[in-house]
């Protein structure tokens, strides 16, 4: 199962990924940008990764949920990211406005 201890946490881009103690959960920030990106593997479902952005005004979108069932905690650390990084990139474009 991919959790947040076996998940890969290094950037993705210039994402940078954060471990939040009081909220067990994995947040992305980019030093442009005024929003977070929760992702966190396990979080509330086994083996899968719910993702929601947090917006300066304190607001949420849900976004998606990534489904990593089966696999190596190898391929599931790969599937997770390589979204993520396409969520990153789309973010970056400009494409998901709050």
């Amino acid at each position: 199962m991919l959790t947040v201890d076996n998940f890969d946490r290094s950037d993705i881009g210039e994402w940078k990924c954060a471990y939040i103690p009081e909220m067990g959960s994995l947040c992305w920030e980019h030093p442009e940008m005024d929003l977070v990106v929760f992702a966190t593997p396990s979080y509330i479902t086994e083996d899968e990764t719910p993702v929601e952005i947090q917006y300066e005004d304190g607001n949420y979108e849900e976004l998606n949920t990534y489904i990593h069932k089966y696999g190596s905690i190898n391929e599931k650390n790969h599937y997770v990211r390589e979204s993520l990084g396409r969520l990153f990139e789309t973010l970056r474009k400009g494409y998901l406005k709050h």
